[in-house]
């Protein structure tokens, strides 16, 4: 009797060893009818959806505050503070190179130039002739900071 019983240790009945199949089975064709319905959704109704979800999604922008506070070494003095600044880049080789297709005629002088250094000049008041000369000088550049 022991014997009988170590060996039928660890091994299932018929029965127990058919409801295991009877069970993987239907989890496999579970599987299997998930995966054709995302199948389905994804071919047949896909664009339909992606308009959906693209529509759905919300492009705002808000300002959070810079402000913190001043910092102060042991006797008073102002050691860090907060100041607006701002930052100009230029791109002499787009702006060249857009001006340059832009052309009709040979003869034309690049207009995006012209126009990109005059806007520059009047709003920023910066210097016609150090923009020029910044722009010719680094002519192959798509990154000056001014």
């Amino acid at each position: 009797m022991a014997y009988k019983n170590k060996k039928s240790r660890g091994r299932f009945s018929r029965y127990m060893g058919g409801k295991l199949i009877l069970v993987f089975v239907f989890i496999v064709l579970l599987f299997l009818l998930l995966v054709g319905r995302l199948t389905y959704l994804v071919v047949q109704r896909g664009d339909k959806y992606e308009t959906i979800v693209l529509g759905q999604q919300n492009h705002t922008s808000s300002t959070i505050a810079y402000e913190r506070g001043k910092i102060y070494d042991r006797n008073g003095n102002i050691l860090a503070t907060n100041e607006v600044t701002y930052t100009l880049v230029l791109e002499p080789k787009n702006i060249i190179e857009v001006g340059e297709n832009a052309k009709e005629d040979e003869d034309d002088e690049n207009e995006v130039l012209e126009t990109t250094i005059e806007k520059l000049c009047e709003y920023f008041g910066f210097s016609e002739d150090n923009l020029r000369a910044l722009i010719e000088n680094n002519a192959d550049s798509y990154y000056v900071i001014f």
